[in-house]
Formats: structure tokens, sequence, C-alpha cells
């Protein structure tokens, strides 16, 4: 019975490590960064026909964004470029149906929505467990 029990305990601990490899070494092959790692994050405004386009690059890394507050006004064009830059991330406002596809390292998704109506609202990272570790941030509509 304690043999059964040890064994079993054994092959978990190398099937973990397996899949721990895996998704590092998987991770790394991806993780050629798109902008240099020194540029801050930034946010833009455009003027187009249609109206304005409010710009930001938010960096994902893991359980943190590097913006915890974006601000728009209401009507606004919203183009957000979430650039990951370790682990496997995602970019969600439910309220506004804004999100990207989940990303690993050193993958860039950027989207478009309008800023339909006026409130504050949570952004945040939808893989796992990421949002309650903290991966969220606000969104504010004027």
């Amino acid at each position: 019975m304690t043999k059964n029990i040890i064994l079993i305990i054994i092959v978990l601990i190398i099937i973990a490590g397996g899949a721990w490899w895996l998704f590092t070494s998987e991770e790394n092959k991806n993780s050629n960064p798109v902008i240099n790692k020194s540029q801050p994050a930034r946010n833009q405004d455009k003027e187009t026909t249609t109206g304005t386009i409010k710009e930001f690059t938010l960096e994902a890394s893991n359980f943190k964004y590097s913006l915890v507050e974006m601000r728009v006004k209401q009507g606004e064009i919203v183009r957000v470029a979430l650039i990951n830059r370790e682990g496997f991330h995602d970019f969600v406002i439910d309220e506004l149906n804004a999100s990207t596809k989940q990303i690993r390292a050193g993958e860039q998704e950027t989207i478009e929505f309008t800023a339909s109506q006026k409130g504050q609202f949570e952004y945040y990272c939808s893989v796992g467990s990421h949002r309650q570790l903290g991966m969220k941030g606000n969104m504010i509509v004027e």
C-alpha cells in the first residue's frame, strides 16, 4: 500500500515536471519582444473623419498590466494594443463587449471598439485566476 502511494507521487512529480518544461520551452520559443522593454506604456489621440481614436499600449506580464487606468470620452473609438511580455494573457471589458484573444509571450493583439456608455468599467485578464490575483484595471468613460 505504501509503495503504491510513493509510486503515484513519483509519477505525478514527473508529469508535473514534464508539463512545466513543455510550457516554458514553448514560451521561450515565442518570446521575441515586439518593442523594447524600456519603452514606457503610452496613449495617443488621433483625429479621424469618424471621430477621435484614443490609443493605448498595454503591456501584460505575470499577474499585472502596465496601466491600471485608462480614460476616454463617451463616443470615442478606443484602440488597445496588448503586448504580452510573459505568460499567457488577454484583455476583457465585459460591459463594452471588448476582448482580445488569449496570446502567448512575445505576441501582440490589437482591438478597437467604441466607448458607447459613460461609467467606470473593469478590464481584466480572463486566463485562470489572473483577475483574482490582481491582473485588472479600470477604463473610465467620461
